[in-house]
């Protein structure tokens, strides 16, 4: 019998996002959007996850750099110990687009049929559907996002070794030494040429405008009046992108 897939939760037997403690704004906004989507924090194997802060940048670009690497990192681990067989990763600035519910049975079910390792939901590629009407195309080029990715289980071993020994080497290395998360999958995935990646070619989720914890912060991020026009320029902005 046809798996079924009319939702996230069916599909994925674990959805994990990835938030700071501090960033109560990043948990409400997304949680909204999770509820757009009947989904909620501790049901139907949606967690949130404890975002690292590191004390120090450790040869990454920035000390947020080396926090969200060991972030993504992380919540691999866990999947991987917890035997999870399909897993996908938000960060807490992901949003949905608008016509998600509408577009969500027809994407699980082509996915269902296709072989993948991992599989992008959100990026900033320029890519039309194919002629066949795929929704999904097989792509091996670099990705600049991890705010919405999934992972199959079989890439587990292979992707958290690469990961750990990226810490364990130099910053430049040409194999890959401490870098922003996104450019290690790209890595990996360039030197693992047996990895099947896929992308959805008209994206599911976009990155929502907001004050970053990954790199170093706008001047008017760090001065209060400002920052909250700044905060209500974001909202107004991210409800446009969305409609």
């Amino acid at each position: 019998m046809e798996e079924k897939n009319n939702s996230l939760t069916d599909y994925f037997d674990s959805i994990r996002i990835i938030n700071l403690p501090h960033r109560h704004d990043r948990r409400q906004e997304v949680s909204y959007e999770l509820n757009k989507l009947s989904m909620a924090n501790g049901q139907n194997g949606v967690r949130f996850f404890s975002a690292v802060q590191p004390e120090r940048a450790e040869g990454f670009p920035t000390k947020g750099a080396h926090g969200c690497y060991m972030s993504h990192l992380g919540v691999l681990k866990q999947a991987y110990k917890e035997d999870v067989k399909r897993l996908l990763v938000l960060e807490d600035d992901v949003d949905f687009v608008s016509e998600v519910s509408n577009k969500l049975e027809k994407i699980l079910s082509e996915l269902n049929g296709m072989e993948w390792d991992i599989c992008y939901f959100g990026h900033h590629l320029a890519l039309d559907v194919q002629q066949d009407g795929r929704l999904f195309q097989y792509f091996d080029g670099s990705i600049e996002t991890t705010h919405s990715y999934a992972i199959n289980s079989r890439a587990f071993p292979s992707l958290i070794s690469f990961l750990e020994t990226v810490l364990s080497r130099e910053t430049g290395d040409p194999l890959g030494g401490p870098m922003h998360v996104d450019g290690a999958l790209s890595t990996f995935r360039a030197q693992n040429i047996k990895i099947k990646t896929l992308v959805l070619c008209e994206v599911l989720t976009y990155q929502r405008s907001s004050k970053t914890d990954i790199h170093e912060l706008c001047w008017f991020d760090n001065l209060p009046v400002i920052r909250q026009c700044v905060g209500i320029f974001r909202r107004v902005k991210n409800t446009f992108k969305n409609s």
